[in-house]
This record gives C-alpha cells, sequence and structure tokens, in this order.
C-alpha cells in the first residue's frame, strides 16, 4: 500500500500467497507461510514481484538479525517440539540452515509447548513457552543458550522495550529487567485480566490485545517503575483484529477483515483515521511511505 495519504491508503500491488509473518530486507521480502515454508520474494518493482527462493520447513513467525534469519513453530527433526530455525540468507536464493535452537527446559518433552513466540535484540534472543530461554547470538556459528527458567502457567508473548522484557501470560503482564541479558530479573506483574493476549510496544507504550480481539489495553511504560493504563480502545463496528503495530504517533491494526490506522497523538482517545477493507491481514510492516499486509 502507498501510505502517502494515511486517510486514504493505495493499493500498489498484491502477491497471492497466505502469510503469517513478513519481514522487508531492502528490496527482498521474506514470508512465513504457515506449512509451505519460507519465501523470499524480489520486491524492487513492487508492480512486478518476483520468486527468489524457498526453503521448505514450517513457519508461523520470523525475524532476521544481519544475515540470518529466525524462524519459530519449526517442527524438530527428531519430533520433539517445537523450536526455532537459524538460516544464512546472506544469498535468498539459497537459504542454508545453520542450527535448530532447542530450549533447554526439562520439562518440555512431557508439555510439549515448546516455542510460543521469540524476540531479536542486540545480540540475544530471547524466547518463551513453558520458560524464558535467553540465547547468545553473537557469533551466528556459535550460538549458546545463557540463561533458562521454568515458569508456570504458559507463557504466550513476549516484547521488549528499553532494556525490559513484557511477558503475557494468561490472565496477567510481567516486567523483567534485562541490565543483564543472561539473567533478566523479576520487577513487577500487572493487569489482572480474564485473557492476556499478544503483546506489541514502542518506547513509551505497551499494547496488550484481549482474547475477545476488540479491545485494546494501553500502558505508559516510560517510567519503569510505575506502569500505568493510561487508555482502551475498542475496534468499531463489531470488527475483530489480530495483531497491533505501534509506528510514530499511529498504531496499526491487523484485523481480520482488513487493517486501519489508529491516530495516538492522544494517549487517552485513540482515534481512527482510516479503515480498509482486504481481507484478513496477519501482520504489516511499514516501510517508509509504504505499508506490507501479510
Amino acid at each position: 500500500l502507498d501510505m502517502a495519504d494515511i486517510e486514504d491508503p493505495v493499493r500498489l500491488a498484491r502477491y497471492d500467497q497466505t502469510a503469517f509473518d513478513c519481514e522487508i530486507i531492502e528490496n527482498t521480502a521474506i514470508l512465513a507461510t504457515g506449512e509451505d515454508g519460507v519465501k523470499f520474494l524480489d520486491i524492487s518493482n513492487i508492480r512486478e514481484i518476483q520468486d527468489l527462493g524457498h526453503y521448505e520447513t514450517t513457519a508461523w513467525k520470523l525475524q532476521v538479525k544481519d544475515s540470518y534469519l529466525f524462524i519459530s513453530y519449526d517442527v524438530y527433526p527428531e519430533g520433539r517440539t517445537h523450536t526455532i530455525t537459524m538460516l544464512d540468507i546472506s544469498d535468498p536464493t539459497n537459504p542454508e540452515y545453520i542450527r535448530h535452537l532447542l530450549p533447554q527446559w526439562d520439562q518440555i518433552r512431557e508439555q510439549g509447548d515448546g516455542v510460543n513466540s521469540f524476540v531479536v535484540e542486540g545480540d540475544y534472543l530471547y524466547s518463551v513457552g513453558s520458560g524464558i530461554n535467553v540465547w547468545d547470538i553473537s557469533d551466528p556459528q556459535n550460538v549458546s543458550n545463557v540463561g533458562c527458567c521454568f515458569h508456570t502457567p504458559r507463557l504466550e508473548n513476549i516484547t521488549l522495550s528499553q532494556h525490559q522484557l513484557f511477558l503475557g501470560y494468561r490472565n496477567e503482564y510481567r516486567q523483567l529487567n534485562l541490565e543483564n541479558p543472561a539473567s533478566p530479573i523479576f520487577i513487577s506483574r500487572f493487569g489482572l485480566y480474564d485473557c492476556a493476549g499478544k503483546l506489541s510496544s514502542d518506547l513509551n507504550y505497551l499494547f496488550a490485545d484481549q482474547c475477545n480481539r476488540r479491545q485494546i489495553q494501553i500502558f505508559d511504560i516510560e517510567d519503569q517503575e510505575n506502569i500505568e493504563e493510561v487508555s482502551r480502545y475498542t475496534v468499531p463496528n463489531s470488527r475483530s483484529y489480530i495483531k497491533v503495530i505501534p509506528e510514530d504517533q499511529n498504531f496499526y491494526i491487523a484485523e481480520y477483515s482488513g487493517f486501519s490506522i489508529v491516530d495516538f497523538e492522544r494517549n487517552w482517545d485513540p482515534r481512527e483515521i482510516s479503515y480498509l477493507q482486504t481481507g484478513r491481514v496477519n501482520h504489516i510492516t511499514i516501510m517508509g511511505n509504504h505499508a506490507y499486509l501479510s
């Protein structure tokens, strides 16, 4: 989409492929397509998108660091659980397998939770499931697990902001300090609710999805010792959503029927700027004046 006028986004091109996550690296789009694996696309000419390469796996979430790609929900070859797969994508026409990152908690074989979500920040990767695992990825050829702790109930979601790790449980959120990345320190729990959904954040705010997919809770996290809920935003017209992506003074909502842009300059009173009905949107990537919907 052309987003030069956020009140009137314009469709520029379409590539027919169901995708659950997307990363844009210069002129290459990387798609997590579920059971169809990872696809690499040349988008240098957005009106003539070309296939570049493919990696056969099961992929639901991905993140890029330098020339390496991390994929979650790839089934480990021995059938033990869901893990994270690491690829060298310096040549997107021929992605190369590096290794699997297998969570270290002892209970994993019995519980089978594996990796529910992960995030890469600097030289570390943090994964959550039946616990928190911390991986040092500063040397891609010698990745090591440098921290692990078992948690119950099962951890669902994770996001990072200003050396703070925020975790989503089934009915609350927890905040950990990452000054020592290998040993996160518990700070506080907040927001006791019936159901805690996905998390996203920028430098000053945490956006917490509710499982009814109609309401978004917004917390001010600038003062890390005094987290406060500043507002709630309800998706209008009986629509329901999948994910929230904050960007500058707006946030973007991936919905089951399309996507919307919300003005957040007045944080106590968010208002919808525009809505575009596109069909289901799983993820939104903002790059300059363009938005890529997958």
